[in-house]
């Protein structure tokens, strides 16, 4: 044989093998427990809350002096998953379901510090593989839809509220929506959505071709076919789940929006069947909040309680 045939073959060898070591890299960095540092403990010069840092520390300290249970909850596949339960004695009652690789109080510390002044119970759940909660894998939303269930059913056993809001962001608006095709009890009134993606399979690429501009299609595809056994990706599509969903929602998305495009919140919107209210901000990935703060979370609360 050529010494040239001999060489291709080696290159050919070294780069299938640089592929796969990348493919499960990506596989594990992508859906495997990572650590979940909260914003103030974070480096935040240069990054897209460095300008909100007085308001992420005075809304931080807020909840530092807020009292809260701990809950937990047995998944149907016999995870313990745990949550922050703050009390304010009333008969409504807010679970939210942050986005991926985050913590509760990194998303909703601002949006919770409204909601609880106005009178609502907080759940601020940690989702499975995040945080106080086990699970080995992340699953956009496939696995997380049944804990919503799990956690609505926690609360009404527990506290009875007649009125439950589920508030989700990213990929915890994705967890949310989802749940909706699972028969949510009739308690829960209203659903918020914060920059959601359209389907589990759609938010995964979206994720992937941030961190990989060029082949990001296909590390996308074997990401799928190594989650496979354990989820399937491209068979939940929140807006199929959205075309039956009769409980109102409010859908919340950014125009400059670089992660989840806001298009993907219209598909969403235009396919729920219900009720349903979209505010368009200017901002980008999970930063809506950020943005005339008051006025947004006013309409959100206008909206859940008429």
């Amino acid at each position: 044989m050529e010494w040239y045939f001999i060489l291709i073959i080696i290159l050919a060898v070294l780069l299938i093998s640089f592929f796969l070591f990348i493919i499960l890299v990506t596989f594990k960095k992508s859906f495997k427990r990572g650590k979940e540092i909260p914003l103030l403990e974070c480096d935040l010069k240069n990054t897209k809350y460095y300008p909100y840092i007085d308001i992420i520390k005075k809304h931080y300290d807020y909840f530092n002096n807020l009292e809260y249970k701990e809950l937990e909850i047995k998944s149907y596949d016999n995870l313990i998953l745990k949550g922050n339960y703050y009390d304010n004695n009333s008969d409504k009652t807010v679970i939210f379901f942050h986005g991926y690789r985050a913590t509760p109080l990194n998303n909703y510390q601002i949006i919770g510090k409204y909601l609880y002044e106005k009178g609502y119970n907080l759940l601020m759940v940690y989702q499975r593989c995040h945080g106080k909660s086990e699970g080995k894998y992340i699953t956009f939303g496939v696995r997380e839809k049944y804990d919503v269930i799990s956690w609505v059913n926690k609360i009404n056993n527990d506290y009875n509220p007649n009125k439950i809001i589920l508030y989700g962001l990213s990929m915890g608006a994705g967890t949310v929506m989802l749940s909706t095709s699972l028969g949510l009890p009739k308690n829960v009134k209203a659903l918020v959505a914060d920059c959601g993606f359209d389907s589990s399979y759609n938010g995964l690429k979206r994720g992937i071709k941030r961190a990989f501009k060029f082949g990001y299609h296909i590390i996308s595809f074997f990401m799928y076919l190594l989650l496979l056994p354990h989820a399937n990706l491209k068979k939940n599509k929140c807006y199929k789940a959205l075309e039956n969903n009769e409980i109102k929602i409010i859908f919340i998305h950014g125009k400059n929006d670089e992660l989840i495009p806001i298009s993907m919140g219209l598909n969403n919107y235009n396919h729920n069947k219900g009720e349903k209210y979209f505010i368009e901000t200017n901002m980008i990935h999970a930063m809506s909040i950020y943005e005339n703060t008051e006025e947004i979370a006013n309409k959100i609360i206008e909206y859940i309680e008429k």
